[in-house]
């Protein structure tokens, strides 16, 4: 199975403040069909017990290049905390890759996920251009609590998803201890295609990474939140784009593939 990947040049993007801060960059309207809530399963054995066909991955939140490739995206946050993203299309769902320098691996029950040490992506078909049923945005917390959105407006449209569980897996890994000392964290998460409306392994999906840090294990409020330049949460059409060649961005002026920054 072809397994290439690509380094991908960008500058970071820090947006502090609450997960509703992530809605306020769009500059178009939003459009939103009808939707009825519908939570679905929220056991954590829905997280984790899903099966896939391609043997040469194995979910244990280590990245390794022999899984993934080493072509990867780059980006780091104000303080320099870098954070690393892979993708593998497989056969029946797509695989992303994240490692972490980050030294303050930290998880605050008392938090939401996005309030803690967390990786989080949004993924679509590609051709999406606004948000609708088919986007889903995955968080995964450093203690392996998970988040699961879709691309409708919260019930007080503060914020541009809404709470859903949707089909799709993820395990970290921490390079230390939680809330103690670390050298590092990885996350794996994997995401069916059905889960994004698809019926077949399409060409290319679209995705938009990004990262939060808490460096204090009692805090209340994460430090920062950290995405590619150019990439707008209300708009898939700015996402960077997954297919067997990598991953390339519509956006900040990036039309080709780069050669990465670590």
């Amino acid at each position: 199975m072809k397994k290439k990947k690509l380094i991908i040049a960008g500058l970071a993007l820090l947006a502090a403040g609450l997960a509703g801060a992530a809605f306020a960059g769009c500059t178009a309207p939003y459009q939103f069909e009808k939707y009825t809530f519908n939570y679905g399963g929220t056991s954590e054995n829905d997280w984790r017990a899903l099966e896939y066909p391609d043997t040469s991955i194995t979910m244990d939140g280590l990245v390794q290049s022999e899984e993934y490739g080493e072509n990867h995206l780059s980006f780091s946050d104000v303080n320099g905390v870098n954070m690393k993203v892979y993708a593998h299309l497989g056969e029946e769902g797509v695989f992303f890759g994240f490692i972490s320098d980050d030294k303050q691996v930290n998880y605050n029950t008392k938090n939401d996920v996005f309030n803690n040490t967390s990786v989080e992506i949004q993924v679509a078909p590609e051709g999406t251009e606004t948000l609708n049923s088919n986007v889903v945005q995955l968080r995964l917390g450093a203690n392996g609590t998970p988040d699961q959105w879709i691309g409708f407006p919260s019930d007080d449209r503060k914020y541009a998803y809404t709470k859903k569980y949707i089909p799709s897996m993820g395990v970290v890994h921490i390079d230390g201890e939680l809330n103690k000392s670390a050298n590092g964290y990885s996350v794996e998460l994997y995401l069916p295609y059905t889960s994004i409306g698809l019926s077949d392994r399409p060409e290319s999906v679209v995705c938009a990474p990004s990262f939060n840090t808490l460096p204090d294990p009692n805090g209340s409020t994460r430090a920062t939140w950290t995405m590619m330049l150019g990439c707008d949460l209300g708009q898939p059409a700015t996402w960077y784009v997954v297919d067997d060649e990598g991953m390339t961005a519509h956006t900040a002026g990036f039309k080709e593939k780069g050669t990465g920054i670590a």
